[in-house]
């Protein structure tokens, strides 16, 4: 069993044991935080993961490392993702963040050299994608439509 704070809403850390055959893990229903390195244990071997609506935040480092993941969907409910939360997730291809209000607390995606597609329903500024996508016209931002990046390219879609 995934290992949660005291009050619950908090995921602190996941097991190898906690992962399905494939290297699948769903956020339990009610989790509002994915704690600091909460994915440490099983950077090397997680392959997705799956966020529940109603997670507030992003803790710094949540997913460092974590190779196997190629896609990640944030819920709109999601307001915070922190320094490097993402940070090495050197096979990340699309990512989806769906919310309308994010703040972005340094670089969330640095060294994600795979990405290639990205939707979001914000602008995302520069200093987020530290060494990963970090070219596109950001007058091409819509607030009315979601973003995508294709080949580095910021796109409406």
């Amino acid at each position: 069993m995934p290992k949660l704070t005291d009050d619950g809403f908090t995921l602190s850390c996941v097991f190898p044991e906690d992962l399905d055959s494939g290297g699948n893990f769903k956020v339990p229903d009610g989790v509002k935080v994915i704690g600091k390195m909460a994915f440490d244990r099983v950077a090397t071997i997680i392959r997705s993961v799956t966020l529940p609506f109603g997670l507030i935040s992003i803790d710094s480092w949540a997913f460092k490392g974590c190779y196997g993941l190629t896609d990640i969907e944030i819920p709109q409910t999601v307001r915070t993702i922190s320094k490097g939360a993402f940070e090495r997730c050197s096979e990340l291809v699309v990512i989806e963040i769906y919310s309308t209000y994010m703040d972005y607390l340094g670089d969330a995606f640095s060294v994600c050299g795979s990405v290639k597609q990205v939707v979001a329903m914000q602008h995302i500024q520069d200093a987020v994608w530290s060494q990963c996508v970090r070219h596109w016209d950001a007058s091409d931002y819509h607030k009315d439509r979601p973003l995508g990046v294709l080949g580095n390219k910021l796109k409406k879609l």
